[in-house]
């Protein structure tokens, strides 16, 4: 497990920059304070101080700033590495991880100038999921996409967009019929219909569509 960055707490209050050492990975640079403290940092963040600069309150701050950014940075991209994941529960992963919000927000920026974070390619591949493995209605890939933190205007953008290029009646039916098949053909005509209705209202189909394909599945099969 990669060390943790410092507190404010943790810092030294003075001090001196005794030593600058590139870190194994190329992507931080190790200050060393009096011999003793270590912080690894951007190596951008190395650039502006030299061996025996003093360690002031100002440096401490900015290198502070560094190495949390660079720690949000590095779990980001092992996080994007397992999976892709939306901005918004990007920056919840790196703030449950113990970074503070405004590295968490710098790293997922970081992330999207690298065409690793892209909200609207990974909402439209949600929602193509979504709607592939069980038919499923606007609502429903709304509500996904939000859970997987995408904003709110460009969830429902997409959605909308995924609901009209299906027929939402059709995958209805099609999901109803699926269902009434596999009950049990003693049941009352109100039991199939409340629970066919009450499936296609949690697969997300709005009222209207729910009613005409519960119907013409239950007329059909009377």
């Amino acid at each position: 497990m990669a060390k943790r960055p410092p507190t404010r707490e943790e810092l030294p209050a003075e001090g001196r920059i005794t030593a600058i050492r590139p870190r194994p990975d190329g992507l931080r640079v190790r200050l060393v304070v009096d011999d003793v403290f270590r912080i690894d940092v951007e190596p951008e963040a190395a650039r502006a101080v030299s061996p025996g600069d003093p360690w002031t309150p100002e440096t401490a701050e900015a290198m502070w700033r560094s190495a949390h950014f660079a720690s949000a940075k590095r779990r980001a991209m092992n996080t994007l590495g397992a999976r892709a994941v939306s901005r918004g529960e990007l920056i919840k992963r790196l703030i449950r991880s113990g970074h503070d919000a405004e590295a968490s927000e710098r790293a997922a920026d970081r992330m999207g100038e690298l065409g690793l974070v892209n909200d609207e390619a990974f909402a439209r591949s949600v929602a193509s999921s979504t709607v592939s493995g069980k038919p499923a209605g606007r609502r429903l890939v709304e509500t996904k996409l939000r859970s997987k933190g995408i904003p709110a205007e460009l969830a429902r953008r997409v959605a909308d967009e995924t609901a009209d290029s299906r027929d939402a009646l059709a995958d209805a039916v099609s999901l109803a019929r699926t269902r009434a098949e596999r009950m049990d053909p003693g049941l009352p005509r109100e039991t199939v219909y409340r629970r066919l209705t009450g499936l296609l209202a949690r697969r997300g189909f709005d009222a209207e569509v729910c009613r005409e394909a519960v119907a013409r599945v239950v007329k059909a099969d009377s």
